[in-house]
């Protein structure tokens, strides 16, 4: 009797680098957007794209092989599920892909030193925090930008201003909000509703021209400031949605304290986060995804994903208290219902 020589799914993990690389290197050359097309042969696509004609081919026929491209003869096509990753599919995938193969492949490569000594590897890879390096390069920025947009327009915010629970509030405050989305989405939502954004005012125009455009003028409004400073009293209802993951424990308590400063006894805070011990029964995907996504969050910020003993430490150094947490069917969001301390 032969013994297995390998874990064929130990394996096939290993192997996985191997696909999001090749995925990676067929987006950013415009293979699939120009299959999309006209679909054509390997070497006719490597004269159009200027592309070596054997290397192609070889990711031509990977591609084929995880049904990613359709192929009759030696011509290959775009099939459905590779959609996404062409610009015409307007999916959060293919930025998200584009950032992972330029921004964060290379921060995980220096795994093994963050694993040492705890350094962020993000900066190992690029010589600067997150934040500052984003700062000096504009075009890594708008990349970066684009893919938050994408994902939370169209992945989150349909689920969260769905699920959000206002507790009653006629007055909203989205902390760290961006240009608006979750806000706009609300008042859409809730008429007669009031829902305001507050971030840096560098994103004032962009926050203020959303607003606009979706006849929102009247009941939504940007603030801009600085979250560690202070934060906007008189609202009912403040929410705060990842944000705290890209902090660490410091400056996420100093975020929370902000808070809590500008709420009145009767005003709620709801912190919207995925939890690390969250149950996931009946839910997909498996739980591994979000331990996947708390090493991704600790290798490109200086936060990480939190349990919820490890909010309710965050709360209580804010001067809040965790009055209940439910869960969202999108695995990586939970519902952190907060109240300042009696």
């Amino acid at each position: 009797m032969s013994k297995k020589l390998i874990d064929q799914h130990v394996y096939d993990l290993i192997q996985s680098a191997y696909t999001a690389n090749a995925l990676y290197a067929l987006t950013k050359a415009r293979v699939f957007d120009q299959l999309l097309v006209k679909p054509a042969s390997a070497g006719a696509l490597a004269a159009d794209l200027g592309l070596d004609a054997q290397a192609l081919h070889a990711l031509l026929q990977f591609a084929h092989s995880i049904q990613l491209l359709k192929r009759d003869g030696e011509v290959f096509s775009v099939a459905r599920r590779a959609f996404p990753l062409t610009e015409k599919g307007k999916s959060w995938l293919r930025s998200y892909l584009l950032l992972w193969g330029e921004q964060l492949n290379p921060a995980f490569a220096r795994l093994p030193e963050h694993l040492a000594t705890g350094a962020n590897a993000f900066e190992l890879a690029h010589g600067k925090r997150i934040w500052d390096w984003y700062a000096s390069d504009p075009s890594q920025n708008e990349l970066f930008v684009e893919y938050m947009a994408g994902v939370t327009n169209q992945a989150h915010l349909p689920v969260v201003v769905e699920e959000l629970d206002l507790h009653g509030a006629g007055r909203v405050l989205d902390v760290g909000g961006g240009t608006g989305s979750l806000a706009c989405g609300l008042a859409e939502r809730h008429a007669g509703l009031r829902a305001d954004v507050y971030d840096q005012p560098s994103n004032s125009r962009n926050a203020t021209q959303k607003i606009a455009a979706r006849g929102l003028s009247e009941r939504c409004a940007f603030i801009g400031g600085n979250i560690f400073a202070s934060v906007p009293a008189g609202y009912g209802l403040y929410s705060i949605k990842h944000v705290l993951h890209d902090w660490d424990d410091a400056n996420a308590a100093a975020i929370l304290r902000c808070i809590a400063r500008a709420m009145e006894p009767s005003a709620r805070l709801v912190i919207v986060e995925g939890l690390l011990d969250r149950p996931f029964e009946g839910v997909d995907p498996e739980p591994g995804y979000l331990h996947a996504r708390n090493i991704e969050q600790r290798l490109w910020t200086p936060g990480r994903v939190r349990t919820l003993p490890e909010f309710e430490a965050l709360s209580a150094q804010a001067g809040l208290r965790i009055e209940g947490v439910t869960h969202s069917r999108i695995f990586d969001i939970s519902y952190i219902r907060c109240a300042p301390k009696d």
